[in-house]
């Protein structure tokens, strides 16, 4: 009975993609994987040498550092002004860089904590923002009540007898919503509503009234889509 002749391969792999190269290996059916002759491993996986996985913990280590410092390039990149332009760094050539490299500029820099305060930054600039959103859309509605003849604090709290109420409703249907609002407080409240604007779909609303009438009121205005805000 002939034998055939086989022959011992080396492979290697990254450790990522380890058992993804062991798998198609084996779909093969003509490759036996053994360990090697200086032990390690377990019977049909290939054994790992102390160096090798050193060198797995490094390349993991680099990965997570290039991790962050594509963050921190991501972050300070609007800041950064070069000549030729994002355009010309982007399609030209690169300087070549190893991995030992860059394990030095890694023992030589905490990019760690670099890319921790940049994202603190990131986040306060982040509430900076809404904080400003907030403010500019509240200076708009104010804008809209500018004439409102009492004091903010009867819309926003009111007394123990007075509330108010605050809302937007159609340009179309503002008469009838002072209509409507006059013939059920019978007197014993007002009504403001801000001039609208040609073209303009809604304008805002604002009721004063006794709280003993909140409910009527309510239901009454509801009718008229007014969204209470």
């Amino acid at each position: 009975m002939a034998v055939t002749k086989v022959k011992k391969v080396r492979i290697l792999s990254h450790h990522e993609a380890l058992d993804q190269v062991i798998a198609e290996i084996q779909k093969l059916g003509c490759c036996e994987i053994i360990g090697r002759d200086d032990g390690g491993g377990k019977e049909g996986e290939p054994a790992v040498s102390p160096s090798g996985r050193s060198r797995d913990r490094l390349s993991l280590d680099l990965d997570s550092n290039l991790s962050d410092v594509r963050f921190v390039l991501r972050f300070l990149e609007p800041l950064y002004s070069e000549e030729g332009g994002k355009l010309e760094r982007m399609l030209g050539p690169k300087p070549p860089v190893s991995f030992s490299d860059l394990s030095l500029l890694k023992n030589s820099t905490d990019i760690s904590m670099i890319n921790s305060e940049a994202r603190a930054i990131e986040r306060q600039l982040a509430e900076t923002r809404s904080e400003l959103t907030q403010i500019s859309n509240q200076l708009t509605l104010l804008g809209s009540i500018k004439d409102f003849p009492l004091p903010m604090w009867m819309i926003s709290r009111g007394t123990g007898k007075v509330m108010g109420v605050m809302g937007t409703v159609p340009v179309s249907q503002a008469s009838g919503l002072e209509s409507d609002f006059l013939s059920v407080v019978e007197g014993e409240g007002e009504i403001f509503i801000a001039p609208a604007f040609e073209k303009q779909p809604e304008t805002h609303a604002v009721m004063v009234f006794s709280r003993s009438m909140e409910s009527q009121v309510m239901e009454s205005v509801a009718k008229l889509s007014l969204i209470h805000i």
